[in-house]
C-alpha cells in the first residue's frame, strides 16, 4: 500500500502544479522517489480543516519562517490536533529549542555545559555579577542569525544597553545577553530516536571573518564549513555525544541540530539546538553531514520519514493495548 505523505506549498501554480520553495521541491522529488504519494497543503486559513479531512498518513513537517521562529512550532500544534503524525519533534519540544533560554536551562539541569547568560526585558536591568565580559546579544527566540551583527560582542555596558534596546525595539521579544566563547565553532547533526546517531562534526571555518555567526554572514554564505571536521576521534566522539545529551535533554525525535563552542581551554558548550534544521541540499549542514556519513540526500529524506512512520505506529499500537 502506498504510503501518502503530507507537504507544504505556497499556492499552485494551477490546478495540478504547486508552487514549492526550491528546498520543497526537493524534498517532493526525493518522496516521490522513494515510492511515496505526496498531498499537498497550503497554509491559509482553512488549513486545519483541510488536514482533518484528509487521510495522509504523515506530513513531512519542512515548515519555517524568517523571523518569528515561535511560528514553526505553531504548525506542530495544528498537526497534533488534526491527529496527523509528522516528521520530526513536537510542539513543546520546538517552543524549548526555539526560546533559547529555556533550552539553556534545561541543558544547565542536565549537566550539559552552556554559557551563562541572562535574559533582558528592559535596558534598566542590572547585569548579574556571575556574567563576564565579552558578552554577546541576540534576540531569545529567532534563528538563522537574525539580529546578530558584528556589533553584537560587547565589552562595555554602554554598548550593552545600546544593543539590547536595539533587540527590544526591533524585534519585539526579550534579548538573551550570554558570555561570548571564544574559540572553535561546530555544529552536529543528531538522527535518530531510542538511539540516536550524532553525523560527522561540522566545523566552522570563519577565517577572516570576526569568529562568530551573524546575520550578515550567514546571508551571503561567506563563511565556509569543513565536513567532516579536522579534529581526532576523541575530540569527535566528545562533540558527538554532547550533541546527542542535548537532543536527549529537550526530549528531539528524529533528527535536529545541536551548535556546540569549544573555548581555548578545551571545554565544551552547547549554543543552542536546532529542532528543525535546514534541508536544502546544496546549502545546510544537515545534509551535508549526512553525506560525508555515506547517507545520499534521498535516502535522508526517506530515514526521516521512516522514523516518524515508526514513532506512529507504536504510538497507534500502544494506544490499542492501553483500550
Amino acid at each position: 500500500m502506498t504510503v501518502k505523505v503530507g507537504v507544504f506549498c505556497k499556492g499552485f501554480l494551477s490546478e495540478n502544479k504547486p508552487n514549492l520553495d526550491s528546498c520543497t521541491e526537493r524534498i517532493q522529488w526525493a518522496l516521490k522517489k522513494a515510492g511515496y504519494e505526496i498531498n499537498y497543503f497550503v497554509q491559509d486559513d482553512f488549513l486545519l480543516d483541510k488536514l482533518k479531512k484528509s487521510n495522509i498518513d504523515i506530513f513531512f513537517n519542512n515548515y519555517s519562517v524568517d523571523i518569528g521562529k515561535d511560528n514553526q512550532a505553531a504548525i506542530t500544534t495544528i498537526l497534533e490536533l488534526s491527529s496527523i503524525p509528522y516528521t520530526g519533534s513536537s510542539p513543546l519540544t520546538h517552543y524549548i529549542g526555539i526560546y533559547k533560554h529555556i533550552a539553556k536551562k534545561i541543558f544547565s539541569f542536565h549537566g550539559i555545559k552552556t554559557p551563562r547568560f541572562q535574559v533582558f526585558d528592559n535596558i534598566n536591568q542590572p547585569l548579574s555579577k556571575s556574567l563576564n565580559f565579552p558578552l554577546i546579544v541576540k534576540p531569545v527566540h529567532e534563528g538563522s542569525s537574525i539580529g546578530i551583527s558584528q556589533n553584537s560582542i560587547i565589552t562595555g555596558r554602554d554598548e550593552l544597553k545600546q544593543n539590547i534596546a536595539y533587540i527590544l525595539e526591533n524585534y519585539n521579544q526579550n534579548a538573551l545577553v550570554e558570555e561570548f566563547i571564544e574559540g572553535r565553532e561546530f555544529t552536529v547533526g543528531v538522527l535518530g530516536n531510542e538511539n540516536p546517531l550524532a553525523l560527522p562534526v561540522v566545523e566552522i571555518n570563519f577565517g577572516k571573518e570576526k569568529g562568530f555567526y551573524s546575520w550578515n554572514i550567514k546571508s551571503r554564505d561567506s563563511v565556509p564549513t569543513i565536513c567532516p571536521a579536522k579534529i581526532d576521534s576523541m575530540l569527535a566522539e566528545q562533540i558527538g555525544q554532547l550533541a546527542i545529551s542535548a537532543f536527549k535533554a529537550i526530549n528531539c525525535r528524529d533528527y535536529a541540530r545541536v551548535d556546540i563552542r569549544q573555548n581555548n581551554k578545551g571545554e565544551l558548550f552547547v549554543l543552542e539546538i536546532n529542532t528543525l534544521p535546514g534541508l536544502d541540499p546544496d546549502y545546510s549542514d544537515f545534509p551535508k553531514a549526512a553525506r560525508a556519513a555515506g547517507i545520499t540526500y534521498d535516502k535522508l529524506i526517506e530515514k526521516i520519514v521512516d522514523l516518524g512512520l515508526k514513532r506512529s505506529f507504536k504510538k497507534r499500537s500502544s494506544n490499542v493495548a492501553n483500550n
